[in-house]
């Protein structure tokens, strides 16, 4: 009591104390004082800034926007008459009257804008796509991404990052200024600019049209920055036929190749599942989705079967550490069904036996492995509608959960190679996840005897 009067016992004594005097009910608080006495407990462990970094990583682990009122209308005021529209309105507009529309963005790093501009494209017969510039120094960076994720794994979105001190001051500012200019063009061929400033979190002011020769200075200044500007993703070429599946699988086995990894899965992925489990589920669905038949499905699977071995010796025999948090709501579903969540629609359901060799298998090397590590999430935290990834020194994957890997529906997924994301990313996922958001190693171990239960009842 002394040294929490006095200040001198650390986070780790008030946040004991703290949970002392929850478990003794003598408390009493309000649920918005209690909430407002463990932020106080949170900034006193992280800081100020590290609490803003954390929230906004839960917040894209959420896949939820971090601005607020998200209900109120994003204002547009129109600059020539005075009048008054919304983003909905003008981006419904640009979708419906044109057949082209090419996006400047710089700055703008507030997801209701994305949202408005997926929203109205998305059904829309025109063609549309993004270059964004932002300015990521300092903090920004996860409030960056967060803020983009309705199109960051578009193919037609294009993302620049400018750090600290890439530019001078005042080219530095023309990054920050928050601003749209659309290029269209309609269906009869005629091209006319548009531009538009943001000057509150929910509000523009439409210039209408552009000057298309001073535009054009402009972006041309942009485009030979962009050498020195970091891309903010990297994707894979993602096509549809059996053979692209495979080349996929084996870009995913270079990049985790004596990694360090640090995963956010719902459940157990394909790489952690043995090569030999795996044949009998991707013979039988590769049969029936027709891929391939008799001595070419043969040869099919030995290709699989030879990527997977690699890339399952990779994950257990390298000397690397391996992290990865699960969701014990959604591994009971594996252990019940035998469907990941992220299940490869050309795979069956991994039938009882199989489920428990996986599970057998995971527990084992949680237990003996010294580089591989699997947690779970604490009952109480959301389950995540974003996996991350960070394969260190390469980057950070970010893919939409439950994706089942067809390319040619939803599949959706980004390699971010900022390298200050992936640097905060890491010290989120140790300093905060595995701190406070995660299950004991005791209660681990129960976890997987109670799925491993599960499976053999199933």
């Amino acid at each position: 009591m002394f040294r929490i009067l006095d200040d001198t016992g650390g986070p780790a004594v008030q946040a004991a104390f703290y949970e002392s005097l929850k478990e003794c009910d003598c408390l009493h608080l309000t649920k918005a004082e209690e909430h407002a006495l463990e932020v106080a407990l949170e900034v006193s462990r992280v800081g100020q800034t590290g609490y803003t970094t954390n929230l906004a990583m839960h917040r894209l682990l959420g896949d939820v926007d971090i601005q607020t009122a998200p209900d109120v209308p994003f204002r547009v005021d129109r600059s020539l008459d005075g009048s008054v529209t919304t983003l909905r309105e003008s981006m419904n507009r640009l979708a419906s009257e044109q057949k082209r529309v090419q996006f400047t963005i710089t700055g703008c790093c507030y997801r209701a804008v994305f949202d408005r501009i997926t929203e109205a494209f998305r059904q829309s017969d025109c063609e549309f796509s993004i270059k964004h510039y932002m300015y990521t120094g300092g903090d920004e960076i996860i409030n960056c991404v967060s803020a983009i994720q309705p199109v960051l794994y578009l193919p037609s979105y294009t993302g620049y990052c400018i750090e600290e001190n890439m530019f001078n001051a005042q080219r530095e500012q023309v990054y920050r200024c928050n601003t749209i200019t659309a290029h269209c063009e309609d269906a009869q061929g005629r091209k006319q600019t548009y531009m538009a400033v943001m000057i509150d979190p929910r509000r523009m002011i439409s210039i209408g049209l552009a000057d298309e020769r001073n535009v054009g200075i402009l972006e041309r200044m942009m485009r030979e920055d962009q050498p020195k500007m970091h891309p903010i993703k990297s994707s894979f070429a993602l096509n549809h036929a059996p053979e692209d599946y495979l080349a996929y699988t084996e870009s995913f086995w270079k990049l985790e190749r004596g990694r360090s990894v640090y995963d956010i899965k719902l459940d157990v992925p394909i790489n952690f599942i043995a090569p030999e489990v795996l044949v009998g589920p991707a013979r039988d669905g590769f049969a029936e989705k027709g891929f391939a038949q008799d001595e070419a499905l043969d040869a099919m699977i030995q290709r699989f079967y030879a990527v997977h071995r690699k890339r399952f010796d990779n994950y257990f025999q390298k000397r690397r550490p391996t992290h990865t948090i699960f969701s014990k709501q959604a591994m009971a579903h594996f252990a019940k069904t035998g469907r990941q969540s992220d299940h490869f629609f050309a795979m069956r359901p991994f039938t009882r036996e199989e489920r428990v060799a996986v599970l057998t298998h995971l527990k084992a090397q949680n237990e003996q492995n010294p580089y591989f590590s699997i947690y779970f999430f604490k009952p109480e935290y959301h389950q995540p509608r974003t996996e991350i990834c960070l394969y260190e020194g390469k980057g950070t994957m970010l893919t939409k959960a439950d994706t089942d890997y067809d390319f040619s529906g939803m599949h959706a997924e980004a390699l971010i190679t900022q390298p200050e994301f992936s640097r905060k990313y890491k010290e989120f996922f140790l300093k905060d996840l595995l701190e406070s958001k995660v299950l004991s190693p005791k209660e681990t171990l129960a976890a997987f005897d109670e799925l491993i239960e599960i499976a053999k009842d199933a």
